[in-house]
C-alpha cells in the first residue's frame, strides 16, 4: 500500500521514465532464465536482420540478453523522450529562469556540450555498440554481472531520454520562444 502512495507522489516525468525502465530489468530476468534453444537463435536472427543488431549497450559476456535490450533502449528511448517533450510543452510553456539568465558565451558552451554528447550517444545507440564486459577495470563489472548489466542500460537510457529532451528544450523550444517574444515587442 505505501509502495502506491510513494509511486503517485512522483512527478509523472519520473513515473514515465520509471515505466520505461521496467523492461529493462524484466527483458534481463526473462533472458536469464531462457534455455539456450531454437527460440534463442530465431530471436537472435530476428534482431540481427529486422532490428538493429548489436548496437548501444552490450556484453560479450551475456551477447543475446544485451543485444535485446540495446535493442529495446534504440527502440523505446526516441518514443519515451517524445512522450516527455510533450509533457515538457504542456506544462512548462517557458523557458526555465537559468537558461534565460545565462549569457551568450556559456549558451554557446552548453548547446556546443549537449551537441557534442548527443552525437557520441546516437553514434553508440545506432551505428556502433559499447561492449561494456571490455575495457577498463573499473567499468568492466557492469559488463560482467548479470545483475549490474540492467542497472547500467537503465541508466544509459535515462541519460539519452533526458539528453533528447534537453536537446528538444535548447534547439527547438527555447529559439521559437525567442522568436514568439521579440515578435511580441517583450
Amino acid at each position: 500500500m505505501r509502495t502506491s502512495k510513494t509511486f503517485s507522489r512522483l512527478s509523472a516525468p519520473a513515473r514515465i521514465t520509471l515505466v520505461s525502465l521496467l523492461p529493462i530489468f524484466i527483458i534481463a530476468a526473462f533472458m536469464f532464465l531462457l534455455p539456450v534453444g531454437e527460440f534463442s537463435s530465431r530471436l537472435e536472427s530476428f534482431i540481427d536482420l529486422h532490428l538493429l543488431g548489436r548496437v548501444g549497450p552490450w556484453s560479450s559476456r551475456f551477447p543475446l540478453d544485451s543485444k535485446v535490450i540495446a535493442n529495446y533502449i534504440a527502440v523505446a528511448a526516441p518514443i519515451v523522450s517524445l512522450v516527455l517533450i510533450l509533457h515538457w510543452r504542456q506544462h512548462r510553456p517557458r523557458p526555465a529562469e537559468p537558461l534565460l539568465a545565462m549569457n551568450r558565451h556559456r549558451f554557446v558552451l552548453l548547446c556546443c556540450s549537449i551537441l557534442s554528447i548527443a552525437a557520441v550517444m546516437l553514434y553508440y545507440s545506432y551505428f556502433s555498440y559499447l561492449d561494456a564486459s571490455q575495457g577498463r577495470t573499473k567499468y568492466r563489472i557492469f559488463g560482467e554481472s548479470r545483475v549490474l548489466f540492467p542497472v547500467f542500460a537503465a541508466l544509459y537510457m535515462v541519460v539519452f531520454e533526458y539528453l533528447l529532451l534537453a536537446a528538444y528544450v535548447l534547439f527547438v523550444h527555447y529559439p521559437l520562444w525567442l522568436l514568439v517574444q521579440r515578435r511580441s515587442g517583450n
